[in-house]
């Protein structure tokens, strides 16, 4: 299945990568708050200890989680200094560990994973959006603001694309389905000679025939009056 192409390149790096912050913001999001320092306490390794931290302040910043490798390095070297930390080597920051940080990190905040169940009501949130005939843009910026709503964990905009291009499958066939009930056979050969009329028009090109036939001819000559 071919996704629909939603944003730019350079916006799905964006929205892929951490967040960028400012100095105030990263006093507010990486705060090292009672929950957050028992959970530190827990945490033996240096590096791991910076990146739980990390993974904490970037979660609130933008709900979501992010490969150690993404973590920019000014946020790393605030996160070192706010441990007392020596010089940690966030490379190391991989395998199972970030994967349980993560769960400790919702169970924190109270967020929860997209299962079945949520999956399901994002499709049908989708779905409300494509029968609106809203673009796929104001549909991502719609999912995204559930997520927050229901506290679910954003996930990698591939997923979300993934839904929006489903929503616009399922309701393009719906309405196939809809139309192949409704029409009789005389309508569709009614239907079939109105489209070979336009698609020999002078202007028809390789646009669509339902393209055309949205379109105004303004020609005045006799054969487009006719």
């Amino acid at each position: 299945m071919t996704q629909l192409a939603i944003l730019t390149a350079s916006e799905r790096r964006r929205f892929d990568r951490p967040p960028t912050l400012n100095e105030d913001e990263r006093r507010r999001y990486f705060l090292v708050t009672p929950k957050v320092r028992l959970a530190l306490s827990r945490i033996n390794l240096p590096t791991n200890r910076a990146g739980f931290l990390l993974q904490h302040g970037y979660f609130q910043a933008s709900a979501r989680f992010y490969p150690a490798i993404a973590f920019r390095q000014p946020d790393i070297r605030y996160v070192t200094r706010v441990l007392k930390l020596d010089a940690v080597n966030i490379a190391d920051y991989t395998d199972t560990v970030p994967r349980r940080h993560r769960q400790s990190i919702r169970s924190i905040l109270g967020w929860q994973k997209v299962d079945d169940a949520a999956r399901e009501q994002l499709m049908a949130h989708a779905r409300r959006y494509v029968v609106n005939q809203e673009y796929p843009k104001r549909i991502f910026v719609g999912l995204t603001d559930l997520f927050w709503k229901r506290q679910w964990v954003i996930p990698a905009y591939s997923e979300l694309a993934e839904i929006i291009t489903l929503s616009f499958n399922v309701a393009d066939r719906t309405l196939l389905s809809d139309v192949e009930r409704v029409l009789a056979p005389e309508h569709v050969k009614k239907l079939e000679a109105l489209l070979r009329l336009i698609q020999r028009r002078p202007n028809a090109g390789s646009a669509a025939p339902l393209t055309l036939l949205k379109r105004i001819d303004q020609s005045q000559t006799t054969r487009a009056i006719g």
